[in-house]
């Protein structure tokens, strides 16, 4: 059965996986869920504990703090940002607001976008990944592009995208871009500009992946100043935490935090997918973000439980609807934890 079909799953769960494989949660490596591997800063956590009385008060409703901070990282204006719990929840948020009575996805895609579609009776169209050829008789309402794409990383040019979205004249266009800050030269990908001016381009941002706050939840909107007003309806109050705000703003302002992630994902993801192609059975793609699309000899679903029984999670991509069996997902780790996969998986495979 088909991720959309079923209880959402996206890997990342090792309290599960502690249970399943008896093995402690500290010994396991979670390749599944793709997020910034760097510790935080120690003022990061020096930061928490000065200010953690402050959780007895309300965060800002609006995160009015949160706000400048991301439009600062990103160079735009304040008044086009709206954060929110986390890029999932902004989704459902969007496909409420705007109700489209059809849309369009490019498959394999995030499964949140058909659930959220599904939610308000939307009729769905799909397309392969890439296929940006527009059909007669098909005028979608909104289209879902995820750039660089989960869990494939195609990643399109900017130029490509802007095409397309002037083939549909009257559609939304929802702009996937959380794992845009992974992106060497993101400039010529990603549409934050064009959303500006074009009230049909809805980008959507994430802190989780590269600020590695997945159990914080905090994410953004970016969008000309008519869009905000419409999703602005169906937002309500304190949608962002108190340690949330708090966090995110801190490190959405340490330049050094920032420079020496994207330093460390650019030579370590390259380390890794000349490792993985060196083993036999295993086929990666040529990576994009923080994570490496990976074709296998065995079915996806043993390998990963052959792996978890020894400490290490990957994302069993035959989920994904138009995936089969043979499609998994690793994300970019320490040098010393991708080592560890690598030998392992040199174990099953070769």
């Amino acid at each position: 059965m088909k991720e959309s079909r079923q209880a959402a799953y996206h890997g990342g769960d090792i309290k599960a996986a502690s249970g399943q494989y008896g093995i402690p949660e500290d010994k396991i490596v979670d390749f599944s869920a793709s997020i910034n591997p760097l510790r935080h800063p120690p003022a990061i956590r020096k930061l928490i504990r000065d200010n953690f009385t402050k959780i007895r008060r309300y965060p800002q409703p609006d995160a009015a703090g949160l706000t400048k901070a991301i439009a600062g990282y990103l160079g735009v204006d304040r008044h086009n940002i709206m954060p929110g719990c986390g890029s999932i929840e902004l989704i459902y948020l969007v496909v409420s607001a705007l109700r489209p009575r059809g849309a369009l996805i490019f498959t394999p895609a995030f499964s949140e976008y058909e659930r959220a579609l599904n939610a308000v009776g939307s009729k769905i169209y799909r397309r392969e990944i890439g296929d940006f050829n527009p059909e007669r008789g098909r005028r979608p309402d909104i289209v879902f592009i995820c750039n660089p794409n989960n869990p494939t990383a195609d990643l399109f040019e900017a130029g490509d995208l802007i095409s397309f979205i002037k083939r549909l004249p009257s559609a939304y266009f929802l702009i996937d871009e959380v794992f845009m800050d992974f992106v060497k030269d993101k400039d010529r990908y990603t549409l934050i500009r064009q959303a500006l001016k074009n009230s049909r381009i809805i980008i959507l941002g994430s802190l989780t992946k590269f600020f590695a706050l997945a159990g914080l939840r905090a994410g953004y909107v970016a969008a000309h100043n008519r869009t905000l007003s419409k999703l602005n309806k169906f937002r309500y109050p304190w949608m962002v935490n108190y340690p949330a705000q708090l966090i995110s703003e801190a490190l959405l302002k340490d330049r050094r935090f920032i420079e020496k992630s994207r330093e460390f994902m650019f030579r370590e993801r390259e380390y890794l997918y000349r490792q993985l192609c060196l083993i036999d059975g295993v086929k990666p793609s040529v990576p994009t973000a923080n994570f490496i699309f990976c074709k296998s000899s065995v079915n996806s679903s043993r390998l990963a439980d052959l792996l978890g029984r020894k400490g290490i999670l990957i994302r069993d991509c035959s989920t994904f609807r138009g995936l089969g069996s043979k499609y998994f997902r690793v994300a970019v780790r320490t040098r010393k934890e991708n080592l560890r996969l690598v030998n392992e998986l040199k174990k099953i495979l070769i």
